[in-house]
């Protein structure tokens, strides 16, 4: 019986064998990262799932239109809320995973510029030379 990675066991990828294992353990920080993002992604789903229930059962049973009104109000700002929660755990995340991606890039290039040092603006290579005339 042979001794799989991880890797091989679930996509059948092997490592490559000359990996440091800086490089495994920058992948693992990867993966670790999107495991975390993706347990709380799904718990806010859940709650919003249960928020929008509850919603929906408090404006059915709603006679008075101040009722309703006070009770659509309550599940718009709650919807919102875990809305924004949701885009500020996703830019977390995002910078995360960069710096991650950033730190391997420069162990696995320790002689290449540093990243993000050079200050191009990415519209001058889009737009075409203007002439004097214009």
């Amino acid at each position: 019986m042979t001794r799989q990675s991880i890797p091989e066991k679930t996509v059948g990828m092997a490592w490559p064998l000359n990996a440091p294992e800086a490089f495994r353990g920058q992948v693992q920080n990867v993966i670790d990262e999107t495991q975390k993002a993706m347990a709380i992604w799904m718990s806010r789903c859940q709650e919003a799932t249960t928020t929008g229930v509850r919603s929906f059962q408090a404006l059915s049973a709603c006679k008075d239109p101040a009722a309703f009104a006070s009770a659509y109000g309550e599940w718009v700002t709650k919807s919102m809320t875990l809305m924004a929660e949701q885009m500020h755990d996703a830019q977390e995340g995002a910078l995360r995973c960069a710096a991650i991606g950033r730190q391997f890039v420069s162990t696995a290039f320790p002689a290449a510029p540093e990243i993000g040092r050079a200050k191009l603006d990415p519209r001058a290579e889009a737009l075409p030379a203007r002439s004097a005339a214009e």
